[in-house]
């Protein structure tokens, strides 16, 4: 049988042609958004989301009363990335 892993966070990509999300594990917060802009790139995605799976994780995110990060991509190429993170609370969206 196989390993099961709790990860910090889930990565959610959107890509645009299918309107599906790709889902990712992370364990750490720079892990867990050098994943999201890989694979945003892979797929020309420009929005994602950083959700937190364990209690560590929501202290992060929960800095500024956010429930989840998302991540909004400008500029996606190889040699330059521009994106703005902005906490999301799922009460007032």
């Amino acid at each position: 049988m196989g390993k099961s892993v709790t990860c910090n966070y889930e990565v959610q990509v959107h890509n645009l042609l299918t309107d599906r999300l790709h889902l990712i594990g992370a364990m750490n917060f720079k892990e867990a958004k050098d994943k999201l802009l890989a694979e945003a790139q892979r797929i020309g995605a420009v929005t994602g989301y950083i959700w937190a799976q364990t209690k560590i994780a929501e202290k992060i995110i929960n800095r500024n009363g956010a429930d989840y990060l998302k991540v909004t991509i400008t500029v996606n190429t190889p040699e330059r990335t521009v994106y703005t993170i902005a906490g999301v609370n799922i009460l007032t969206s």
